[in-house]
């Protein structure tokens, strides 16, 4: 019974924050460009990942979803200079919301904004996530830089963060994100 409950209880949260981003769209209806959509490319110490995104620009909140591929080991090197290529431990399935705030907009150039970003973003093995269990551990909390650049209705953003994570090796990651303006 209390594994039931505590599914119902991420259940819930999950569909709180899906109904919380479908109606703050709806808050700002008459404006144009109010949601981006696109993909997040990912790379840490020990892994990669890739995520698709969704924005609501004139509140700053975005989430993803997606998955991140965590290798077994590092690139190992021998004496006889043979590499070996560990192949991938894990694969993580994550969910995600975040917020960015503008803290030098159009100050470079009228095309480049620098941003601050939080995100905390939930997860498991691909296995529990089938099965509904989620464990603490694959949990994240991501903090840092965001240089965006603007071209039209289709933007780039660069995204130099840490993290605090037990699952994922590595404290620094790297993001690239190609976002499309709607």
């Amino acid at each position: 019974m209390n594994i039931l409950f505590q599914n119902s209880k991420y259940l819930v949260f999950k569909t709180t924050v899906i109904l919380v981003i479908i109606s703050c769209s709806f808050l700002h209806g008459n404006e144009k460009n109010i949601l981006s959509h696109g993909i997040i490319g990912e790379i840490t110490e020990n892994g990669a990942g890739l995520y698709l995104s969704s924005e609501i620009n004139k509140m700053n909140l975005y989430s993803k979803i997606g998955f991140h591929f965590e290798r077994s080991n590092k690139i190992k090197v021998d004496p006889f200079y043979n590499t070996q290529n560990p192949g991938f431990k894990k694969t993580i399935g994550a969910i995600g919301i975040g917020f960015r705030k503008s803290i030098f907009k159009n100050s470079f150039s009228r095309n480049i904004n620098l941003n601050v970003i939080s995100e905390y973003t939930i997860g498991n093995t691909l296995q529990n996530l089938l099965k509904s269990n989620f464990n603490k551990d694959y949990n994240r909390f991501t903090v840092g830089l965001s240089f965006q650049i603007f071209n039209g209705d289709i933007f780039k953003r660069y995204d130099f963060c840490f993290q605090n994570s037990n699952s994922i090796e590595g404290i620094f990651l790297i993001r690239i994100h190609f976002m499309k303006n709607f």
